[in-house]
C-alpha cells in the first residue's frame, strides 16, 4: 500500500505543473540540455526527425521528464567542469531519454493518444528510437572533442552502452528504470 506522502509525491512527479515548484533549481540546467537536443534534431534532415521532434514536444511539456540532462550538467559543475565539456554527455542522455519515452509508448496500454505510434504507425516510431540511438552514440563522440583521453571516452562509451541495455531489458519486462540517473 502506498502512504498518502507516497501518492501525493508520484502525483506531483505524474504532473508537471507540480513538479516544477520542486525541480526549479534544475530548470536552468534543463532548458541548456533541451535546447542542444533540440539543435541536434533539427540538423538531421533525414525522414526521422518528425517523429523526433513530436517526441521531444511530449517529452519537454512534462516538467517531470528530461531531468537526467540537467542533472548530468550539475554534476560536471560541481566537480569543476564547464556546461560546454558536459553537454556532449548531458546531450547524450537527453537522446536517451527520448529514445526510452518514444519506445513506452508504443505499448497498447499507455493511453497516449498523441504517441509515435498512433500518429506514425509501429514501424516509423521503433524507426525514432533507433536514431534516438544513434544520434546519443554520435553526440557521446563529441566527448572526443573535449581532450577526453581515448581510455577514459571508452570507459563512459561503456557506461553509457550498458546504460542503454539497461533501459532496454526494463522496457521490454515492463518495469521502471533509473539506468538514466546511473549513467
Amino acid at each position: 500500500r502506498s502512504t498518502p506522502a507516497a501518492t501525493s509525491a508520484a502525483s506531483r512527479r505524474s504532473n508537471g505543473t507540480r513538479m516544477s515548484s520542486e525541480t526549479a533549481v534544475l530548470d536552468p540546467y534543463r532548458a541548456v540540455a533541451l535546447e542542444a537536443v533540440r539543435g541536434r534534431i533539427e540538423n538531421l534532415g533525414f525522414t526521422h526527425s518528425e517523429p523526433m521532434r513530436q517526441q521531444l514536444r511530449l517529452s519537454e511539456a512534462d516538467a517531470g521528464r528530461l531531468l537526467a540532462p540537467a542533472i548530468c550538467l550539475v554534476v560536471a559543475e560541481t566537480l569543476g567542469a564547464t556546461r560546454e565539456q558536459a553537454l556532449p554527455a548531458a546531450v547524450a542522455i537527453g537522446l536517451l531519454e527520448l529514445m526510452q519515452d518514444s519506445f513506452r509508448g508504443l505499448s497498447d496500454t499507455t493511453g497516449d493518444l498523441d504517441g509515435l505510434k498512433r500518429v506514425w504507425g509501429l514501424p516509423r516510431a521503433l524507426n525514432a528510437g533507433d536514431a534516438f540511438y544513434a544520434l546519443a552514440q554520435r553526440s557521446l563522440l563529441d566527448l572526443k572533442a573535449q581532450a577526453l583521453d581515448p581510455v577514459t571516452l571508452a570507459a563512459v562509451a561503456a557506461r553509457f552502452d550498458a546504460a542503454c541495455r539497461d533501459v532496454s531489458e526494463s522496457l521490454f519486462l515492463g518495469r521502471p528504470t533509473n539506468a538514466l540517473v546511473s549513467a
